[in-house]
């Protein structure tokens, strides 16, 4: 590891560059990354599946195909099923699902190694990004070619490796969140490389935008939070290919308004198509939290988030976490702060964009790509992979300090090359081990939930999964049912990120009384249930099963008639 460092922070020679400005041995890099992220994640290759896998890829029947001709694939385009219509949504990560399921069906192996792959793309493409970003007009002065490769490589790898990222790739169905990262980075690097060509070789810029374009729409294609990706090139633009002082008088600032407006533009047509105001008025009515509340509250998250990405224990990373819901900016006490700390960090990212681009950058990309996640839509409050995409250069200004620190003592102070040597060496040694230890969680889903519901004991969610996980297992024992029953019960009592989810742990109880011949407590779960949710037809089909096993043939065919009626729109039945 030492000598990999070492070949990171301490070329003396600068490395070999084709003319259009990329490392001539960038092969070496891939291999670097390939070897040091297959390594730290060697323990994730037959994880279990985990929470929304199953409805999104084990019971979603459309992705299990059997065939790979042209019409069969399209169809995976359209596996989404909403209001009772397939829809086209994220199309490329369900098409990879459906993929993976014909070569290996249920066998989490390739699912995984697929995951793998694309993250090593991406932390490939991200060192590529930022050795042409580093090599930009605004910074090519700051930093000659082999300081760049040294930074670059640097970034990606802390980026690559760090442990919060392994939500977004040990969990398999984030294959959505980790697609559209790399394509988003590949719209970057496309942007930056048709920038630097500008006065080169035409050809190749034409290249490099349809490029850019492509990684835009397959980015798109991934997860809906890439719509940031024109935002993003703006902000490239200005900070790395501007001169910011004399901005306001550039005639070219009409280019750079134009592609702000349009993309603009391009999100509202987005947002109108998508139905993206009745999404709003149908997911807060879900929710436990309102949109103001939501507002209040992402601060605080975004300030976690922070912390867990410079101070990533494993004990401080879960897949839930016991969230107070912020009511005003005084309740809880922390809402101000932490508003008030996003609002200094924005502020000091716009002030230092010309005397520190790369600190800049990197709080203004980090805080632009959470306005999606972290803002007004009705999406639950946490989840560590929304940072996956977010985090792309949070450390390129630490990366570019230890290389100058580096250079800096080089012709004066061995020692402190030396010190400095080992202290990154240990600092990547340290993330590495933190994320397979993290890793270690995902093994299984009584190991993921048990941790998560130690680090949020008052979060209904890891209880029910681990109900789950102990009363339907296979050769199940009567105790099994005892304690499953005993935890979902706790589980009502708990946070909810939305209401129905009672509905479906009092389906549990009551299929949990069937089986252990308790029909009339059954019952009354699925009547319960059915109050919150009257829509839930499976509930009906269990009351059904119920009342026949207690010999009550007219309130089962009550119940029939009430699945082929329907139930009138809006109108719930008096049970």
């Amino acid at each position: 590891m030492s000598a990999a460092v070492k070949t990171i922070v301490m070329q003396d020679k600068p490395l070999k560059k084709e003319c259009s400005g990329g490392p001539e041995k960038a092969w070496v890099v891939f291999l670097l990354l390939g070897v040091l992220i297959v390594t730290i994640y060697a323990n994730t290759f037959h994880a279990a599946w985990q929470f929304d896998d199953k409805p999104n890829i084990i019971k979603e029947s459309r992705l299990h195909i059997e065939d790979l001709r042209p019409a069969t694939l399209w169809s995976t385009f359209f596996a989404f099923k909403a209001n009772g219509q397939l829809e086209l949504f994220r199309p490329l990560p369900r098409l990879s699902f459906a993929l993976n399921w014909y070569w290996g069906q249920d066998n989490t192996f390739g699912y995984h190694l697929v995951n793998l792959a694309i993250h090593i793309i991406t932390s490939y493409t991200l060192y590529l990004a930022i050795y042409n970003l580093l090599l930009t007009p605004n910074l090519k002065r700051r930093y000659q070619p082999h300081d760049a490769a040294s930074i670059a490589l640097l970034s990606a790898v802390f980026w690559a490796i760090n442990p919060i990222q392994t939500q977004a790739i040990t969990y398999i169905v984030q294959r959505m969140a980790s697609m559209a990262a790399m394509f988003y980075v590949m719209g970057i690097y496309c942007y930056v490389k048709a920038r630097r060509e500008h006065e080169h070789n035409q050809r190749k810029v034409i290249l490099f935008y349809l490029g850019c374009l492509a990684s835009f729409l397959g980015a798109i294609m991934s997860k809906e939070n890439a719509a940031m990706l024109p935002i993003s090139l703006c902000l490239v633009e200005v900070i790395f290919f501007r001169d910011i002082k004399g901005l306001i008088g550039n005639k070219n600032i009409s280019h750079i308004s134009a592609l702000i407006v349009g993309s603009i533009v391009l999100l509202c047509i987005v947002y109108i198509v998508a139905d993206g105001f009745g999404m709003f008025s149908k997911g807060y009515a879900l929710r436990s939290f309102t949109m103001q509340e939501r507002l209040l509250t992402q601060p605080r998250i975004i300030i976690l988030y922070l912390s867990q990405l410079v101070y990533p224990l494993p004990g401080r990373l879960s897949i839930t976490h016991d969230i107070t819901v912020s009511t005003s900016l005084l309740s809880p006490w922390t809402t101000l702060p932490s508003t008030l700390a996003v609002l200094l960090l924005i502020g000091l990212g716009v002030s230092q964009m010309v005397k520190r681009p790369l600190v800049a950058f990197a709080i203004l990309f980090f805080f632009l790509n959470h306005v999606i996640e972290s803002t007004i839509l009705p999406l639950e409050l946490i989840f560590e992979h929304r940072n996956y995409l977010p985090s792309f250069f949070v450390f390129l200004p630490f990366a570019a300090l230890m290389v100058y620190m580096i250079n800096y003592y080089r012709d004066r102070k061995q020692s402190m090359v030396v010190v400095m040597t080992t202290f990154v060496t240990l600092l990547i040694m340290g993330l590495g081990c933190f994320t397979y230890l993290r890793n270690r969680d995902w093994r299984t889903e009584t190991s993921l939930w048990r941790q998560a519901m130690e680090k949020a004991p008052l979060d209904a969610r890891p209880v029910w999964n681990i109900a789950n996980a102990i009363a339907w297992d296979k050769n199940v024992s009567a105790l099994q049912l005892d304690v499953g029953l005993a935890l979902f019960e706790k589980a009502l009592s708990l946070n909810h990120a939305i209401e129905e989810n009672n509905s479906r742990i009092l389906r549990n109880i009551g299929l949990i009384h069937m089986r252990k011949g308790a029909y009339d407590k059954a019952v009354t779960a699925f009547k319960q249930s059915l109050r919150i949710d009257p829509y839930f037809r499976e509930v009906r089909f269990d009351l059904v099963s119920a009342y026949m096993m207690m010999g009550k043939w007219d309130a089962a065919s009550e119940q029939l008639d009430a699945i082929l009626s329907k139930v009138e729109e809006g109108v719930k039945p008096d049970y």
